[in-house]
């Protein structure tokens, strides 16, 4: 394809990347997410500003090879005749020299342009993939974004056991949440970070066998937080209100119900 056209298609996928971003932080209901959007719709749209940039001072005009043909036949009829009655070796040696260097002239203005333009292609190129780059330097960005959810998502148990109990209707719902949290795990809209960030809930009260209320504590809310995130379904919902059951029953700050 023709490289402008190239850079015609460049600037379009950034500008719909920029608009796409834009929709996406309208409808985000995650305000750190929205943030994310945000950032890289004004990292598509710059992209989009400098690709433009290039455009329009990449112009490499086609050699125009008319005047060369001219030129050319003027060069061969001149010899013609010149030399056509000519009787003295040395004036037609001297001729057809001259002939062969205003055909290498011919041959070095032709080089010419395709070296400036070689010069243009590299530029453009080393432009281009500057701007690869920088997408790699955005991955970059989005996976420390994802590395600092996961940690602030990572449940970290405190070594003391709090034997306090919840109320009877309170553990039952814990119980039944538990279980079902086991059971349907290929069914939730998790991510991979997220997954694992329950499971090590679950194996922490799967563990103890007892009624450990910090662990449970820690296990409702981790687990209703992280499902509360995702694109609900029946499995999720059903799990959600046993969860929301807990915190209505045991009260906000999981008191003990007598």
């Amino acid at each position: 394809m023709d490289p402008i056209n190239v850079l015609k298609v460049f600037v379009k996928l950034e500008k719909d990347l920029a608009a796409f971003y834009k929709k996406l932080k309208n409808i985000s209901s995650i305000r750190e997410i929205a943030k994310t959007y945000e950032k890289m719709e004004q990292q598509s749209s710059h992209h989009a500003k400098r690709i433009m940039k290039d455009y329009n001072s990449f112009r490499i005009h086609d050699i125009d090879i008319a005047p060369l043909i001219v030129l050319h036949n003027h060069v061969k009829q001149n010899l013609l005749e010149e030399i056509k009655n000519e009787s003295n070796i040395l004036y037609i040696l001297q001729k057809l020299a001259e002939a062969e260097e205003q055909l290498g002239n011919i041959y070095k203005s032709i080089a010419v342009h395709y070296k400036k333009n070689a010069e243009k292609y590299l530029m453009l190129s080393e432009a281009i993939d500057k701007i690869g780059d920088e997408e790699f330097g955005h991955r970059d960005v989005i996976l420390k974004d994802m590395k600092r959810e996961s940690e602030k998502l990572d449940m970290t148990l405190l070594p003391e056991d709090s034997e306090t109990t919840l109320s009877l209707e309170g553990y039952k719902s814990f119980q039944s949440a538990l279980q079902q949290l086991k059971i349907s795990m290929d069914d939730l809209n998790l991510r991979e970070n997220e997954e694992v960030v329950i499971k090590a809930a679950i194996k922490s009260v799967d563990q103890s066998q007892v009624d450990n209320r910090l662990k449970i504590d820690q296990f409702v809310s981790k687990s209703r937080e992280i499902l509360r995130l995702q694109k609900r379904n029946k499995h999720s919902e059903s799990i959600l209100k046993l969860l929301e059951d807990i915190s209505i029953k045991e009260g906000p700050d999981m008191q003990i119900v007598e």
